[in-house]
């Protein structure tokens, strides 16, 4: 189900890696896609995302603003 979606937002999901020994499962591990920053980092480092920085009011009270972040793919608060 991970490998299927494909957005922009959401990081690839490419497959498992198991090691197993006598079967038993000594690990498993997920493989993403490499991010070269954390979401956290993404950001704050750009004013413009930051509503109280801008001057702009926050999405989650104006029903607007919430339509319009649910049809450019971010998910709303």
């Amino acid at each position: 189900m991970l490998k299927q979606l494909e957005h922009k937002h959401i990081v690839a999901f490419y497959g498992v890696a198991m090691n197993v020994h006598s079967h038993k499962l000594l690990s498993l591990s997920l493989v993403f896609d490499v991010c070269t920053d954390s979401l956290k980092n993404h950001i704050f480092k750009d004013d413009n995302c930051i509503p109280w920085k801008n001057g702009e009011r926050s999405g989650r009270h104006n029903p607007m603003d919430q339509a319009d972040l649910r049809c450019t793919g971010v998910p709303s608060q």
